[in-house]
């Protein structure tokens, strides 16, 4: 076989892998220049031991039956030749003083989700309206979990949301967050089937004592450096919900939602891809043909995937980018109950293309980037404009307005997962030789809402989709019963009064 690596082209720009650490892990990480002509996969390991001074241990039967070697790789890091060798995305690899050991990953991720004897109570949904104590104003997107576990949603962009539990015990404890917010931690036996729930603001202002010192650049350096021990070092699956929609003006178009199974991998430098498999979808589709214009974006999965941002490096979280970049120092925020940095970015040159703004935060404590939120520049919009649309009309002009996205990360068990990820894009649509335009919104978003280990992380072939295809490919009436025991995010009032309309035409 021989391997050329390529470059991951997401939304519009290069993502480079970049992973640096501490310690004999980071060996892995480190560049290798070796070529292999047609030889076995001993011979090769062998090569690569004379070349590193380590020595490998693994059970034979792991290259029983492997095919011959014929690579060559030119400054790759040492786990993407590994992988390329052993062609087995179900093994990683360990240093230990000059051994380099070969294993197969096993389930270390253990969530409290099954039932079992000890179980007090029958299966609980509950949901409600979260909102700001002072102003009463709806906090959109606010996490609801249950407290020591992976099991959790979140609210949609009123506050609103409702949450399924499959057997939980009497003593669990139901935590509500948000991002500024002093978080809610509530006995289950204490929640009824629907309630407001009121968040108090905190804001912890940095005093000059306090900043002195601190450089914004030192603080993410130092969670890059730690990335190795925050992020899991082996593969995971996960259960979220995924919608995405297209709304011209104020109307939608489109809008589909479904729950997948994502295996995930490891957040290390690596050949294999993340898999999808879809467990059920729904559509709804609203066109008028006569003054509808239609078009569609690129697969809303995949942009899902691309933006966790600590896996897939981003050009402001990179070393050897950083110098391209404005951080400065903004404010203290609460995150789950936990201090977390908030720190601003822009670029130095805002007219250069692929560039960014937004805003970093990094857990105190454990120097964990915990969410990011950033969009692109004008400039860059402006090189990208024929980067987002997958299909149009060829008598529709597009621009782009703005490109925006957030993704966060939840702790559990020592390890930081991805939890949220949200992209929203905005359009401006105009016929050749027309006047008026119009507006156009196109958003995904996908929430993780179970985590769990697996002895296998491989779906079959069948059961398999593309990520980077159009997801909304199905067409029915939209039922609330349909998500059965699965958790969802609410749709907002207007799209359940859309739902309504299309449901009355027919």
């Amino acid at each position: 076989m021989v391997v050329e690596l390529k470059k991951l082209w997401s939304i519009g720009l290069f993502f480079f892998l970049s992973f640096v650490g501490n310690g004999q892990e980071n060996k892995l990480f480190l560049p290798l220049t070796i070529s292999f002509s047609d030889i076995s996969i001993d011979s090769a390991l062998r090569k690569i031991e004379l070349q590193t001074a380590l020595h490998f241990t693994f059970n034979s039967d792991l290259i029983k039956n492997s095919p011959r070697v014929k690579a060559d790789f030119q400054q790759v890091p040492l786990c993407i030749v590994l992988d390329s060798i052993f062609t087995n995305p179900r093994l990683d690899y360990k240093i230990i003083e000059n051994q380099l050991v070969v294993f197969e990953q096993t389930n270390r991720i253990v969530a409290n989700l099954a039932a079992s004897e000890n179980l007090l109570v029958p299966s609980f949904t509950f949901g409600g309206f979260i909102s700001d104590i002072d102003n009463g104003e709806p906090l959109p997107f606010a996490a609801i979990s249950l407290q020591n576990s992976t099991l959790g949603t979140m609210s949609n962009e009123e506050g609103v949301f409702s949450f399924k539990m499959a057997n939980p015990k009497a003593t669990d404890t139901i935590l509500i967050s948000y991002m500024g917010y002093q978080s809610l931690k509530l006995p289950l036996q204490t929640i009824g089937n629907s309630q407001h729930f009121r968040l108090q603001s905190v804001s912890i202002p940095l005093q000059e004592v306090v900043i002195r010192g601190l450089y914004p650049e030192n603080l993410i350096r130092l969670a890059i450096l730690y990335k190795e021990k925050n992020y899991p070092n082996q593969p995971f699956k996960q259960r979220a919900f995924y919608r995405e929609y297209i709304k011209r003006d104020k109307n939608y178009s489109i809008y589909s939602e479904g729950i997948l199974d994502i295996s995930k991998r490891a957040y290390r430098p690596t050949l294999f891809r993340e898999q999808v498999r879809l467990v059920k979808q729904r559509t709804f589709k609203s066109f008028n043909l006569e003054d509808s214009v239609q078009f569609k974006l690129h697969g809303g999965i995949q942009s899902s995937l691309d933006l966790d941002v600590v896996k897939n490096d981003f050009p402001f979280l990179m070393i050897e980018s950083m110098s391209d970049y404005v951080y400065q120092m903004r404010d203290m925020v609460l995150n789950d109950g936990k201090l977390t940095y908030k720190i601003e970015f822009n670029s130095k040159n805002p007219k250069m293309p692929f560039t960014y703004e937004g805003c970093i935060y990094i857990d105190v404590v454990s120097m964990a980037f915990v969410k990011i939120e950033f969009e692109y520049s004008k400039m860059a919009l402006l090189a990208m404009r024929n980067a987002f649309v997958l299909k149009r009309s060829p008598k529709l002009n597009i621009i782009p307005i703005f490109a925006q996205y957030s993704v966060s990360y939840k702790q559990f068990e020592g390890f930081y997962y991805i939890h949220h990820i949200k992209g929203e894009l905005g359009l401006k649509a105009k016929r050749k030789q027309k006047f008026l335009s119009s507006k156009y919104y196109a958003g995904f978003e996908m929430v993780a809402t179970e985590l769990s280990g697996n002895e296998s992380h491989q779906f079959v072939a069948n059961q398999k989709i593309n990520a980077s295809q159009i997801f909304s490919d199905l067409s029915s009436y939209y039922d609330l019963k349909f998500w059965e025991s699965e958790n969802f995010i609410l749709p907002e009032e207007d799209l359940m009064k859309a739902f309504e309309r299309l449901r009355l035409a027919k």
